[in-house]
Formats: C-alpha cells, structure tokens, sequence
C-alpha cells in the first residue's frame, strides 16, 4: 500500500471525536446522508478536491454499545473509487465528561491493499459555554510496510445561538510511514428545516519542500469545504 494513495484515508474521526451516532427514542437504527464540496480526512483531500456523497447506518444500543457502516466516493488515480468504513465501539457519560473507544475498519474493495484498520479512544467535557475533546488513534498496519501510526487531536466547540463554532488542532504521528505533519480546522455549523449545515476551513502545515510528504502540497493545503446533511 502506497502512502500517496491512501493519503489519509479513512473517514469517520468524528465517531470519535464527537461519540457514535445515536438514533432517537423510538428506534436504536438511524441513517445519515451527506453532500460535501471536498473529502477531507486530517487535512488532506480524499476526492482531489472534488465533490463527494457519503452517507451510512448506525445502531445505538441503550448501553452503549455501538456499531455502523458509512461509505464515500474516493480518488486516489486508482481503480478504487469508493471507501467503506466499518466500526464498532462503547460510548458514554459521567456527568459532563463523556468516553468513547471504538475500532474502525477502513475498507477500499477494488484496492485490499490500502485497508487498515484504527483503534481510537477519545474523552470529552463540557463546560457549558463550551465543550473540550481529546483524541488518540493508534493503527498498526498503515502504509507499504504495515508500521504504525498514532493520530493525536484535541478539539473544542462553542454554542453561539442556532450556531455552533468547532476548532481542531490534530498531529499525526507516522513513523516510518512519512513525515510527520500537524493538520488543523475551524468551522461552524448549524440545523436548518431538518438538514444540517456546515462550513469548514482546514490546512496542514505539508509543503512541496518536505522530501517525505504524506500527500501532495495541493492536496493538503488550505481548503474551504461546505457539507450538507441529512439524519433519518
């Protein structure tokens, strides 16, 4: 598996970043669909800047046992043009600070050789005014040679009215992979007549002189990405 294919590949952080999805009262099965101008996965495009519909299952029990099944359009110049995430995990809250450990399976079936999969931990709390998350990610087995790789994030969101305003700062440290880069984002988001809007800005600090580059300058540079979403 070449690096420059799978320049960070995968999708899901947000299950857990955010906690796993969970569906209402009235059934633990709910469904998500997504329409985004860019891909973006801890920086880097994963459609070279072009647009993408995603959209997944996820089943909540009330324990908090998890599990689901999402699935994006993709371009890496190779036959595989489409990536299924699969995951599994355990989420909850004591008092305002919330846990969620999930491992997630990365999936390309026209191209087995850039699968991996990424045991992820991450602990949250809100404030309030304000709600802080932590983030490690841990895989074994990324890249040509299989080495490992921990992705480190650490996150805030604030409520301002209908909005809400989120900023990441991650690094991912990847070994023997490449070299080593740090990504990060700021957004804001709100609902409105059911679907879920979002603008997002992210950057890496990868440039054209690092001779071990992850991806591309133009792939991890500076983007603006606007998503929109649908929860059933």
């Amino acid at each position: 598996m070449k690096l420059s294919k799978i320049a960070a590949t995968g999708a899901l952080m947000a299950v857990s970043c955010l906690g796993a999805a969970h569906a209402d009262e009235a059934s633990p099965i709910s469904a998500n669909i997504a329409l985004t101008t860019n891909y973006m996965f801890r920086g880097v495009t994963q459609t070279e800047n072009n647009p993408a519909i995603q959209g997944g299952f996820d089943y909540a029990h009330e324990s908090g046992l998890y599990a689901g099944i999402w699935a994006s359009n993709v371009d890496f110049d190779t036959e595989g043009s489409i990536e299924v995430d699969y995951y599994v995990g355990f989420s909850g809250e004591v008092s305002s600070l919330g846990y969620d450990v999930s491992y997630v399976y990365y999936d390309y079936p026209s191209d087995e050789e850039f699968d991996y999969g990424e045991l992820i931990g991450s602990v949250s709390y809100d404030f309030g005014a304000a709600a802080v998350s932590g983030t490690i990610a841990y895989t074994d087995e990324l890249g040509e040679d299989a080495d490992s790789a921990i992705y480190y994030q650490a996150g805030v969101e604030v409520p301002v009215g209908a909005f809400t305003i989120a900023a990441a700062y991650g690094y991912w440290d990847l070994k023997d992979n490449a070299d080593s880069y740090n990504d990060w984002s700021i957004g804001v988001s709100t609902e409105y007549m059911g679907l879920g809007l979002d603008l997002t800005y992210t950057d890496t600090d990868i440039d054209e002189d690092d001779s071990g580059a992850f991806a591309s300058e133009e792939a991890s540079d500076a983007h603006i990405v606007f998503t929109v979403s649908k929860e059933f």
